[in-house]
């Protein structure tokens, strides 16, 4: 397989397989908002959107010359970043080994909104080889099935909630939970790992839920003990693996 200098071959195959789409940069998610070759060292440079930052995206605070009248949209970018300043959005070397070559990452359970979703890649045909909001499969994690009505567009390409899934920055085990015994709290669920997350069901009952599915619950209301479904013993050593539950049963 053929090694070119900007990992695409052309520039149009470059854009037509990353704009507006979503990447890791340094292990960090960036939207792309613009590439161009005006560099005379043949080198593509990429403007990318920090889907990280404290104020949010870019693209939604601030307009950008993305399509210019004059010149091209490179040597807009550099001169609206030198007048702008720090605003969220960098320009990086297409070259750079820190979008290890652009491959995909994981997604999993996204904490928005007081409730949790489950986000997985689904398969598209398309041409794109960065995150698509289209790519993005979501399900409802809760006890009480919700319309999907309500599960659509929950999950923002470029809302903070997933890049918080991206790099997997989740609160401890024992910080949702103490959130979901205080009744001034009024979330449905927290996530505490890409797979796992605690729900509020019935009765004060708290459930541990596994990837889209709800597999068990914490009858002590810690993490002394988790009782999995006879029905979900196949997700055993999952639980294992995290290490946090003093004793795991299966019912």
């Amino acid at each position: 397989m053929p090694v070119y200098t900007n990992h695409f071959e052309t520039l149009k195959e470059a854009r037509l397989r990353l704009s507006n789409t979503v990447v890791l940069y340094d292990g960090k998610p960036y939207r792309v908002l613009a590439i161009d070759d005006h560099k005379s060292d043949g080198i593509f440079r990429m403007y990318l959107d920090d889907l990280l930052h404290p104020e949010g995206c870019a693209l939604r605070r601030v307009p950008m010359p993305l399509d210019p009248y004059e010149g091209s949209v490179g040597e807009a970018m550099d001169k609206f970043l030198d007048e702008k300043g720090d605003i969220g959005v960098i320009r990086k070397m297409m070259n750079s080994p820190l979008f290890q070559k652009f491959r995909p990452f994981p997604l999993g359970m996204v904490n928005t909104g007081g409730s949790v979703v489950y986000s997985e890649r689904q398969p598209t045909r398309s041409t794109f080889q960065g995150l698509t909001q289209q790519m993005i499969n979501t399900s409802a994690v809760t006890i009480i099935p919700r319309p999907l009505s309500r599960v659509r567009d929950t999950v923002s390409l470029d809302g903070k909630a997933l890049a918080q899934t991206i790099i997997g920055n989740y609160p401890s085990p024992e910080e949702c939970l103490k959130a979901l015994t205080d009744p001034r709290v009024g979330n449905e669920g927290a996530a505490f790992h890409r797979m796992f997350a605690i729900l509020r069901g019935p009765l004060d009952m708290l459930f541990v839920a596994y990837k889209g599915d709800v597999i068990g619950l914490l009858p002590n209301h810690d993490l002394s003990c988790i009782t999995i479904g006879a029905q979900y013993r196949h997700c055993k050593e999952a639980v294992t693996e995290l290490g946090i539950f003093g004793e795991i049963k299966i019912r």
